[in-house]
């Protein structure tokens, strides 16, 4: 049996578990069924103890207004991958060459990828939320920091992601080796330091805890999961929208430049399914947009795969609906050289449906934000 299967029995097995149960039965029976997930692939239990302990700190996170779920969201970004992959696999005989690995070796890295991507966010968020608290409490603004750079320290992990980076960013193939490795380390310190970001904080800490972890993994495959999680935000870097006013010239993406797809698959399906895993994230301060998702389409005569996203915009427009999700994709297009086989993924990624109230007539619980059919019947006839 493949682990493709392992997977959709675990899911019919847990499916009553997690849907529509109250939040509390949902958070358990999601750790169970991602426990399960980690058991089947083999892989370490250090990695859904991680996984399971993050909820602890999603308390203190949404006392912010602009906090988003990052519990069930990496459990969300998994199934969305695991969906597309087995689209794939059921429809092989469709397509001439298929964008992505469809082995077991291959979701074995999803797997661990997609639940490990915003391990960190809490750690990474965490200034900011104290000191957001501490003005609320206290109505004086104080700054909160954190100082990384002693991650940056750890030769071992910067060099194996730079090591893994080599092959993705042609240091080999350039004339300036020296000077595009130099580049790459300043990207990563950019990241890290000054933009505290979260993609690729959990990148080096997966490389530190795996050297701890009783069940030891190839590095390889470690170095290559930590790479993609730290490049899941590389399409935003590269758009400068954290460097605005900056030049081109003094962002050190942009010197990198894009990232082929088909040479670095994982990385790439990471920020794909990240990207559009919007549906059951609102935050308090977006409670005008309720997205839901409506499925994943095979189509065969275009060669493509389209995911729907169904909009329930009870204020503002359709074409700001459109506008912002427009330019989600746009980043991530900047950030990846497509051919275009893979091209037509990211253009059909979304449906608009428009401005009207959507009415759910497939059962959906709002509390665990899991939709029925992502979990519990793809393909219509299940997980057959």
């Amino acid at each position: 049996m493949s682990l493709f299967e392992d997977i959709r029995d675990v899911l019919e097995l847990e499916k009553n578990n997690i849907i529509g149960v109250p939040e509390s039965e949902a958070v358990r029976g999601v750790q169970k069924t991602v426990g399960q997930f980690v058991k089947k692939a083999g892989l370490p239990d250090e990695i859904a103890r991680r996984y399971i302990a993050f909820v602890e700190d999603e308390g203190l996170l949404y006392s912010s207004e602009s906090y988003r779920d990052h519990f069930f969201h990496p459990f969300h970004v998994f199934l969305l991958g695991f969906r597309l992959l087995r689209e794939l696999r059921l429809e092989l005989s469709q397509w001439a060459i298929s964008p992505f690995p469809l082995d077991d070796d291959f979701l074995k890295k999803w797997l661990l990828t997609s639940l490990w991507h915003d391990i960190t966010y809490a750690a990474a968020k965490g200034p900011e939320w104290l000191s957001a608290f501490i003005q609320k409490r206290i109505e004086v603004l104080i700054s909160v920091s954190q100082d990384w750079s002693p991650l940056m320290e750890k030769e071992d992990v910067i060099s194996a992601l730079e090591s893994q980076a080599s092959t993705f960013f042609d240091f080999d193939s350039n004339t300036d080796k020296t000077a595009r490795k130099l580049t790459f380390q300043s990207w990563l310190n950019k990241q890290l330091l000054i933009w505290k970001d979260h993609g690729v904080l959990s990148a080096v800490v997966l490389l530190l805890d795996s050297k701890n972890w009783q069940q030891k993994l190839d590095d390889k495959m470690v170095n290559e999961c930590a790479l993609a999680i730290a490049l899941h935000n590389y399409h935003i870097a590269l758009s400068g929208e954290r460097e605005r006013g900056s030049t081109d010239d003094e962002r050190p993406a942009t010197k990198l430049g894009s990232l082929n797809i088909e040479d670095y698959q994982l990385a790439y399906l990471l920020a794909y399914c990240d990207t559009a895993q919007e549906w059951g994230r609102p935050s308090i301060r977006r409670t005008n947009l309720n997205i839901t998702y409506d499925g994943v389409k095979v189509d065969k005569k275009n060669k493509n795969l389209q995911i729907f996203l169904e909009y329930d915009v009870t204020n503002g427009t359709d074409d700001t609906v459109r506008g912002e999700e427009r330019k989600r994709i746009e980043k991530l297009q900047e950030g990846w050289v497509c051919n275009q086989w893979i091209y037509t993924i990211v253009q059909h990624i979304v449906k608009y449906i428009g401005e009207r109230e959507v009415t759910m007539d497939k059962p959906h619980c709002g509390v665990c934000k899991i939709p029925e059919e992502i979990v519990a019947t793809p393909p219509r006839n299940g997980f057959e």
